[in-house]
């Protein structure tokens, strides 16, 4: 593709990404008291589990808060969002462009972010989750790159993935090991996994050490009852199949794709689990992360279905 055309698709997905923080901001209009008290709560230490050591995302946003009132806080996450959610749509691109042309990356992205409109409710101060969209898809398009100025890179994106949401470091470090699976004999890909390793154990257990120890904010109990009751199910089963294109498509192209594309299936058996089982089930902003795997197998299979047409 030309590079103006390029250029042209990176301004049209920035344009997307400041409608996602638009429609992130009307969403959220109510959250103001509550999504304030947690967000203070984060700063000094005292949040529940798991946001107690998600500070990552509340550093950013409190970078933003010019008084101290909840109406500051509710507009300095609009305006993190501002900024957050453009870069993780060029990030998602730049991840899918590894693997496929511009124009198939591009309508993956498009794709994404109407899906992504759909897990804006509840969403509270979950700046977390756009972050870790920009970390993650940063992350996975380093993944093909052997230098070492990139996987240097990389340990820094574990370093922050750890400060921003566990999940966000751990997914990194399974990406890491599916892609290199193969070569997992060699020194230099056995050095650089141990780091990210320690990087990810190492910072996040410093955040609990710190921090302390916190009850979770949801019981597995209350999450179980939550999830199974009736119309809360019935939610979460409608929501669930508004955004089956993207797996559909996923499972589609994961027959068809290169076998290092085909080894980060594995992210998904470390991820998913601990999304069932803490998360709620309505929330498809949970699955935002896995999308990008899911995204990149899609447009494997509408590359072979436009040769076959």
């Amino acid at each position: 593709m030309k590079p103006a055309r390029d250029r042209l698709l990176l301004v049209i997905l920035m344009l997307v990404g400041l409608a996602l923080a638009w429609f992130h901001a009307d969403a959220n209009a109510n959250c103001t008291t509550t999504c304030a008290a947690l967000h203070n709560s984060v700063l000094d230490g005292t949040a529940l589990a798991p946001y107690r050591w998600r500070v990552l995302s509340a550093w950013l946003a409190e970078a933003f808060v010019l008084i101290d009132n909840p109406v500051a806080v509710q507009f300095a996450y609009a305006i993190a969002h501002v900024f957050v959610f453009p870069l993780a749509m060029l990030m998602t691109y730049r991840w899918l462009r590894m693997v496929a042309p511009a124009v198939f990356a591009f309508a993956a992205c498009l794709l994404l972010a109407w899906l992504m409109t759909l897990g804006m409710k509840p969403y509270g101060i979950s700046l977390y989750s756009a972050v870790e969209l920009v970390l993650v898809g940063w992350g996975l398009s380093l993944l093909p790159n052997d230098h070492w100025r990139a996987r240097l890179t990389l340990a820094g994106i574990v370093l922050l993935g750890a400060l921003n949401r566990e999940t966000t470091a751990l997914v990194l470090v399974a990406a890491y090991g599916a892609w290199l699976l193969p070569r997992w004999r060699e020194r230099r890909v056995q050095a650089w996994g141990v780091l990210y390793a320690a990087l990810f154990v190492g910072v996040y257990g410093a955040l609990r050490l710190a921090l302390g120890d916190a009850p979770l904010v949801n019981s597995l109990d209350h999450l179980w009852t939550y999830n199974t009751d009736g119309l809360r199910l019935s939610d979460a089963l409608v929501r669930n199949a508004l955004i089956a294109p993207i797996w559909l498509l996923g499972i589609a192209g994961w027959r068809v794709a290169s076998p290092e594309l085909r080894r980060l299936a594995l992210v998904l058996l470390v991820y998913l689990p601990p999304m069932i089982l803490f998360g709620i089930w309505s929330e498809t902003r949970l699955q935002w992360t896995i999308w990008l795997i899911a995204a990149a197998w899609a447009t494997v299979w509408l590359q072979r279905l436009a040769r076959n047409t």
